[in-house]
């Protein structure tokens, strides 16, 4: 099975969106931040996070919309 390389251009330009994404992450708060990390890098549930924030899955669940949503602004997306 062969594998697609990707070209210096598309190397070039998936660093650039990584690093846009770490910016932006950067410059939530705290708590925007722990929330988005336990969601995405810890792979908790809803329900787990609620529980940690003492919150209901639907308010975690509005947060992360709303966290994406800022996130999404700030890259400029």
């Amino acid at each position: 099975m062969r594998t697609i390389e990707a070209s210096p251009y598309e190397i070039c330009q998936r660093r650039e969106e990584q690093n846009m994404l770490l910016h932006a992450v950067a410059s939530l708060d705290d708590n925007e931040r722990a929330i988005i990390y336990k969601y995405y890098r810890d792979n908790l549930t809803l329900k787990q996070i609620g529980e940690q924030c003492d919150r209901s899955t639907t308010w975690v669940m509005n947060r992360i919309k709303a966290i994406l949503d800022k996130l999404r602004w700030l890259i400029g997306d």
